[in-house]
């Protein structure tokens, strides 16, 4: 997922919230925003995981100057859905974490961004 550059600030803001726990795949978090991003200054997402007890939903970018997009928190029985727009600076990878049982499962779109959206 992260590159091996240990000063990447991807590989780190995904440190930063996993730990040294490893990512686990699944089909059941779903993840939808555009391949193409027209103006990276309001790039629509969503985010739901169908994971049980999922407790935790993150969203991270490879290019903006700061990652960590989003992070939201859920307590039994909220439903760990998220729809929102974000700020794209530049095209790159879109990661999203889902936490549930204490284990961390990903999925990432790369998304081309004509126009940037944080400079």
């Amino acid at each position: 997922m992260a590159t091996d550059d240990p000063d990447d600030p991807l590989a780190l803001a995904l440190r930063r919230e996993v730990g040294p726990a490893e990512l686990g795949s699944t089909s059941l978090l779903s993840f939808t925003i555009p391949a193409v991003a027209e103006d990276g200054a309001v790039v629509p997402v969503s985010l739901e995981s169908r994971i049980a007890r999922t407790d935790r939903l993150v969203l991270l970018a490879e290019k903006n100057p700061f990652p960590l997009l989003a992070a939201f928190d859920f307590a039994a029985p909220a439903v760990p859905f998220v729809t929102l727009r974000v700020k794209l600076n530049a095209t790159g990878r879109v990661v999203a974490l889902a936490r549930a049982n204490g284990r961390y499962f990903a999925t990432e779109r790369l998304v081309r961004v004509v126009v940037g959206g944080c400079g």
